[in-house]
């Protein structure tokens, strides 16, 4: 009956995750927040489908779900074990565009020139300038084997548990 309501709460903390990103320490505690609100969901769907007798089909999901387990567990570990620890990756981009010339001649068969270009100077390396430099830094998980960061993951997750309560919900298994 909630689940959308922690869905939102889920995604705010998922946004301030991306405007801290910068702050490991609120990056963190923001993860912490969406996992929490995130899980509420699920926590909130179960009570709804075991009080009308459809907790089979949400422990089929469940048991599919490679996002919702992992999820599920990390905040286990979370809230019952020790703060969740994140591994920061500072990204470097550098872009540039330059033109290259090549230099050419056309003989005939018996090896007379029939064309050339003009003789082409030597690409001043000084003269590339980079366009566009970016900074960035990303999260990851250990423990986690996909190529994802903290935060590609966590949007496929909230998508995947919203695909989920929005199922429950056609079938009339969730009020949402």
């Amino acid at each position: 009956m909630y689940e959308y309501k922690k869905i939102d709460e889920a995604r705010h903390f998922l946004s301030e995750m991306i405007k801290h990103k910068m702050d490991q320490k609120l990056f963190e505690f923001n993860l912490s927040a969406c996992l929490s609100a995130s899980r509420s969901v699920m926590q909130y769907a179960l009570e709804e489908v075991q009080s009308n007798g459809n907790q089979k089909w949400y422990d089929s999901y469940i048991t599919k779900s490679t996002y919702v387990k992992y999820f599920k567990d990390k905040r286990d570990i979370n809230i019952h074990k020790k703060p969740l620890n994140t591994k920061k990756r500072h990204e470097l981009s550098i872009s540039t565009t330059f033109s290259v010339s090549v230099e050419y001649t056309v003989m005939d068969k018996n090896g007379n020139i029939i064309s050339q270009s003009p003789e082409l100077n030597q690409i001043d390396a000084n003269s590339i300038n980079p366009q566009n430099i970016s900074y960035d830094f990303n999260y990851t998980f250990d423990d986690w084997n996909g190529h994802e960061n903290v935060i590609e993951l966590i949007e496929k997750y909230l998508n995947e548990i919203e695909l989920f309560i929005n199922n429950g919900v056609n079938l009339k298994f969730i009020a949402g």
